[in-house]
This record gives structure tokens, C-alpha cells and sequence, in this order.
């Protein structure tokens, strides 16, 4: 059963010109990786999150679902890669889903495990 978190905040930089904004924050769900074997390390989904893309007069809403993993230990990491599934937006978004990439490490709590 996975760990909800709940988020607090979470902001972005620009992005190639693009403004991101998370509108509702919801929970990030975080699920031990423990097949074949027992890790400290877990999948990353958020539930209810939704998060706005705009660049010029597009403004385009996605959900974030699925999105990376955490992987456990002395400078925990945060690997975001996933699908932004497009929920929403006016006329001027780009057809279909978006995607994300990044690369984050964990300062606090120091070090961070995944257990049960």
C-alpha cells in the first residue's frame, strides 16, 4: 500500500519559456520497490495533482499521474520522468500529452529511506 504524502508546495522554474504553475496539489503517493529484491526505493505517483503549462496565449492543463522514482540513502534522489496527461486548456494548446524530465536531490530529511 503506498504512502501518501501530502504536498505542501510545489513550484517551478521557467521552462524553455513556458510559465508552470502546480493549481492543485493533491498527494504524492510514494510505493516501496521490493521485487526481486528488498530496496529502500520507491515509485512516485501523485493523486489529484494538476498542474498549468503556458507559453503566449496557450494555458494548458495536465494531470501528472505517474511520475518517477525516489531512490533511498545518503543524498536521496528524485527522478522525475512521465507522461503529463492533458486534461484541459483552450484552443491554442498543442495537441496531446505532455512530458517531463529532472533531476533532484533530496537535502532534508538527510538520509532519507524507504521502509515499511
Amino acid at each position: 500500500m503506498p504512502l501518501g504524502a501530502i504536498v505542501a508546495a510545489f513550484t517551478f522554474g521557467k521552462c524553455g519559456g513556458f510559465e508552470v504553475k502546480a493549481v492543485e496539489l493533491g498527494t504524492l503517493d510514494i510505493e516501496i520497490i521490493d521485487l526481486p529484491f528488498w530496496t529502500h526505493n520507491g515509485t512516485l505517483t501523485f493523486t489529484n495533482a494538476k498542474i498549468t503549462v503556458k507559453k503566449g496565449e496557450a494555458d494548458c492543463v495536465y494531470s501528472a499521474g505517474d511520475v518517477g522514482t525516489l531512490t533511498g540513502g545518503g543524498m536521496a534522489t528524485v527522478d522525475f520522468t512521465g507522461i503529463l496527461t492533458r486534461i484541459g486548456g483552450n484552443a491554442k494548446c498543442p495537441s496531446g500529452n505532455g512530458n517531463w524530465n529532472g533531476f533532484y536531490t533530496v537535502v532534508e530529511p538527510e538520509p532519507l529511506w524507504i521502509g515499511m
